[in-house]
């Protein structure tokens, strides 16, 4: 038997070899593009754009933005790759983008349209922009200079200092020259983006944002993810007003210095800390903001009464509008919308009306939902149509029209895959047009609608196209105004928005020429409504004084929009709107500094507002100057050579751009090891290597990973040959080779996965006699269905769970050692967002989580070979998937040895507070402490170390070890991007014999 201390110090040794490795595995892409299109290459002169090769067109636009962003980019960041890879994935319906520089410069897109009302919505040529902001991330993490240029001549492309600058530089200087080199887009030229500092300011709300809060994404609280992007922008677009080369200066700058000590060269730049930079922006914008509020309030600004929803971020709000036979006004009996909470991400809401109105704080959760934008009403009111975006297949996700009827109280997915989005129901019923988003574009697209109301089933017809804009132009929100006519919102790339009218024979499918409706200015958002007289009037929202209000004008016969008038006078932005027309109340979404909810404006208030009863608003300057030079970009001029169709290879990415190395000392010794990593953008091939020693043994170690992922089976194959230290006079080897398959089961969700294996393993164990050697190979096969996340306030997943299940049988035909090896793991989680009813008593973000381990190996003759315990569930972390450790508090790492083993954990975990505080620009960020209390429990068949001899001791099947504990832990961003979690707690192992410490302090982290 070796000693406890020997165990201990092979686990710690082979804990630091893994997590270098790990990391080096980490660095692979995370998701793969779908193996089954056949993908193409256009390599132009610095870029090597990959498409799907059904999009050639749309890649030729892309690869035609890409080279304007370089020539206009280039100039004002001064440092370039040599080629930039842009992969072009169509797999999604929100729109996104990613750039990184590691382990080369490469950007990922989604060219979906960017959904109106989000903050990216106000766009010119929106492809442009995309490129421009993605590209600015690549050309910022370029430059290495002075003793990074030595450095990175050393260790590869890993070296990218600026990397490691805040997500508020990063972000912000992005968001700046995607405004900056746009003809007529960008955030920081949205009348709606913009609007979001102001309402802050009204509110007293914006100062709370320091130069360490900016730059953090998980706070949920309003403006939640995107304050990098606002209030990093706000910062770049002061910086540069009087020009560009601040830019490059600083990017050079922080490409010399020794990161996260960044307030230097802005000192030397302006004299002022990052922090007082921030602070100028703030008391200009303050100024502006005030005079901006006053102007609009000449006269008055009534914004009524807030109608009280839970969420923080409300939208979409619809009246039901049930017709009663001779009634000459429809009847609103409920009203859905579409709220954010801090742990849910949108949810669909119905409240309904009551003796004061629309009740909200008591609405009916519907539904969680995901990328939805419109809710339409059936005519009858008993059922809604909306969007959501789903999975499709294994690798897309895809916006489609779903019902939910309210009598049944059931949600049916009516399409799946038609990329449908903002449904809209015609009055009669029998129609629903929507948005259609194919690759790059958008149309509008009409199907027939039918609902059995006896069984409430709900079928489409083939969807049919009645208009599709050519270019990046954008169409959204179509309205049924009748059975003839349908109004839609079109956003072209000169940045201009307008609402249209196209011709529609319900049934026919015969579309005209959509015509511009004369509304005077800008306009999107339209909607259907009627005045306590049942006319038909058309209500919609436009930018056009500079803040976004909602107007109203009255449908002749003939479609026209006549008596046009405002109905808010916002001073923030007032957005997507009902009227009521039994109350004459105006329901809307209006932004506030804490995010945007619901209000209702009554007849009375809205008479009282001069502005409204002169039909005129004022225009107000935007609250972001203009810088005082114009930039509009030349847009690149690319041969056609340069833009034929290659087939794309994997290979040539595959040669690995850098090393990582890693040191750990130990007693008497040290362990040194270098990883690197390598793989192709779309993720199908990838390969990770590491070559190690422990100078005490002297004998190197090596592994190395394939992986294949360019089939529905994910398939891996590893190698390694490693020593480890067991004593001062021992050392063991071994020699592992491993193939796998990971595949989705099919006819389960994507949250179900089997896998297939084959393993060979070659031990040498030192004996008193010479050297033991054990061999053991054979199949294994398993079962894995995981569904849990983690958001906003949760401190840890609330619902769902993990049930893993794997077999193995060595075979004697492969080595010496023959048996069979069975692990089982469950875990659940339970709150009140689990289960409501039966846990209505649980607090808020309160969870019991309880999980079970099982592993069952009847035939192993030595227990060296079999799992052991470890202390702390951070070590399993870094041991590594093939691990077959297990966790076992209270009692130190290697206590136990099984042949058999059943572990049991309870654990409650209960919030404390939300901090979100740093330290200005030191790279330390806190964000919460939770508390956890738990109690586990371990029963083993094989050995425990025994303190009182000194020594492993037989253990029984059915002799238990428990243990309780009790944790403080405090999550944290360190070096600006790095989540890691610090645990401060007491553990108690109740077994004396092999806890003679009783109750012991731990401190650990977990990234």
């Amino acid at each position: 038997m070796i000693s406890m201390k020997q165990h201990l110090l092979a686990k710690l040794k082979y804990i630091a070899f893994t997590t270098s490795l790990t990391i080096a595995i980490f660095s692979l892409p995370a998701l793969a593009a779908n193996p089954n299109i056949e993908w193409h290459k256009i390599e132009t002169e610095h870029f090597e754009v990959i498409y799907d090769s059904r999009h050639y067109q749309l890649a030729k636009d892309f690869a035609r933005h890409a080279e304007t962003a370089w020539q206009t980019l280039v100039p004002v960041l001064r440092t370039w790759p040599d080629k930039t890879v842009v992969v072009i994935d169509d797999s999604g319906d929100s729109a996104n983008g990613m750039a990184t520089g590691f382990p080369y410069p490469q950007i990922h897109l989604y060219p979906a349209t960017p959904v109106p009302g989000e903050t990216i919505a106000d766009t010119g040529p929106w492809g442009l922009e995309l490129v421009m902001h993605e590209y600015t991330h690549v050309l910022n993490f370029q430059p290495a200079h002075g003793f990074f240029h030595t450095l990175r001549n050393l260790f590869g492309s890993i070296v990218r200092p600026n990397l490691l600058l805040p997500r508020w530089y990063l972000e912000g200087l992005a968001v700046e020259t995607e405004t900056r080199f746009s003809p007529s887009g960008g955030r920081l030229r949205s009348a709606d983006f913009t609007a979001i500092p102001r309402a802050m300011i009204q509110d007293n709300l914006l100062r709370r944002e320091d130069i360490a809060r900016i730059g953090d994404t998980t706070n949920p609280d309003w403006p939640g993810g995107i304050r990098p992007y606002l209030i990093g922008g706000l910062i770049w677009n002061h910086l540069t007003k009087n020009g560009l080369s601040i830019v490059g200066d600083l990017n050079d700058h922080y490409a010399r210095r020794v990161p996260f000590f960044i307030d230097t060269p802005i000192e030397e730049k302006t004299g002022q800390t990052w922090q007082g930079v921030l602070d100028a922006v703030y008391t200009d914008l303050e100024a502006r903001a005030v005079h901006q509020i006053e102007v609009i309030c000449e006269g008055g600004c009534n914004e009524g009464t807030k109608l009280g929803e839970s969420g923080f971020y409300t939208r979409s709000p619809v009246l039901s509008r049930r017709t009663e036979k001779g009634a000459a006004k429809p009847i609103h009996d409920a009203l859905a919308y579409f709220t954010r909470e801090h742990n849910r991400d949108s949810v669909l809401m119905i409240a309904t009306r009551g003796e004061r109105g629309f009740d909200a704080k008591n609405a009916l959760r519907v539904t969680e939902v995901d990328g939805s934008n419109r809710i339409s009403w059936l005519p009858d009111a008993t059922a809604l149509m909306y969007d959501s975006i789903d999975s499709v297949g294994r690798y897309e996700e895809r916006s489609d029209l779903w019902l939910y009827d309210r009598e049944r109280k059931k949600n049916t997915r009516i399409t799946k895959g038609w990329r449908a989005r903002e449904p809209g129901v015609s009055p009669s019923g029998k129609s629903v047009v929507f948005v259609q988003l194919t690759p790059g574009k958008s149309g509008l697209a009409v199907a027939s609608l039918t609902r059995d109301l006896v069984s409430g089933k709900v079928e489409l017809g083939k969807p049919e196209t009645i208009y599709q804009p050519s270019g990046e132009t954008r169409v959204s929100w179509p309205e049924f105004i009748g059975g003839d006519a349908i109004v839609f919102a079109e956003r072209t790339v000169d940045g201009k928005e307008i609402l249209k009218l196209i011709s529609f024979n319900e049934g026919k499918l015969e579309a005209g020429t959509p015509r511009a409706l004369a509304t005077g200015g800008s306009g999107a958002f339209p909607r259907l409504i009627y005045d306590g007289q049942g006319r038909r009037h058309l209500l919609f929202s436009s930018a056009r004084t500079g803040v976004t209000n909602l107007y109203v004008g009255r449908l002749t016969p003939t479609s026209e929009v006549v008596d046009l008038v405002p109905v808010t006078n916002s001073t923030t932005r007032a957005w997507v709107g009902d009227f009521d027309s039994e109350t004459l109340n105006l329901v809307y979404s209006r932004l506030d500094g804490d995010g945007s909810h619901l209000r209702s404006l009554t007849k009375e208030e809205r008479e009282l507002m001069v502005p409204l009863q002169r039909g005129r608003l004022t225009k107000i300057e935007p609250l972001i100057a203009p810088p005082t030079e114009t930039y509009d970009p030349t847009r690149a001029q690319i041969s056609s050579k340069a833009l034929e169709a290659h087939d794309f290879s994997a290979w040539p990415y595959m040669i690995p751009r850098y090393w990582m190395p890693y040191a750990a000392f130990v007693p008497g010794g040290a362990f040194l090891s270098a990883n690197t990593s390598a793989g192709d953008p779309l993720g199908h091939h990838s390969i990770a290597a590491s070559i190690s020693m422990d100078t005490r043994i002297g004998k190197p170690n090596v592994f190395g990973a394939y992986t294949y992922n360019a089939t529905d089976v994910r398939y891996t194959i590893l190698a390694d040959d490693f020593w480890q230290r067991l004593s001062t006079t021992f050392d063991r080897r071994s020699t592992t080779g491993d193939l796998s398959g990971l595949f989705y089961i099919n006819g389960f969700s994507n949250s179900w996965r089997g896998e297939l294996g084959l393993s060979h393993q070659r031990t040498e164990l030192p004996t008193a006699g010479g050297t033991d050697v054990r061999i053991r190979g054979g199949l294994r096969a398993g079962i894995l269905w995981q569904d849990q996340s983690q958001r906003g306030f949760e401190i840890s997943p609330e619902k769902g769970g993990l049930f893993r299940f794997t077999h193995s049988r060595f075979l004697p035909e492969v080595g010496n050692l023959v048996y069979d090896k069975t692990d089982l793991t469950l875990a659940t989680n339970l709150s009140r967002t689990s289960h409501p009813k039966w846990l209505k008593f649980f607090p808020d973000r309160h969870v019991l989580a309880m999980s079970a381990n099982v592993s069952w190996l009847p035939g192993l003759d030595r227990l060296l070979l079999g799992p052991s315990s470890v202390s702390l569930p951070i070590e399993t972390v870094a041991l590594g998937a093939t691990s077959t450790s297990f966790i076992m508090r209270g009692y130190p790492s290697g206590t136990f040895l099984a042949r058999k083993f059943v572990r049991g954990s309870l654990e409650y975990r209960l919030p404390l507070s939300n901090t979100y505080e740093g330290f200005g620009t030191r790279p330390g960020f806190l964000r919460r402490w939770h508390a956890a209390v738990f109690a586990d429990v371990v029963t083993v068949e094989g050995a425990f170390y025994d303190f009182e001899v000194e020594n492993y001791r037989v253990s029984q099947f059915g002799d238990t070890y428990p243990a309780v504990g009790a944790e403080a832990r405090l999550d944290s961003t360190l070096f600006y991007h790095m989540p890691v979690q610090f645990i401060f707690g007491v553990h108690y192992g109740f077994d004396k014999r092999a806890n003679p410490n009783g109750a012991y302090p731990v401190i650990s982290i977990s990234l």
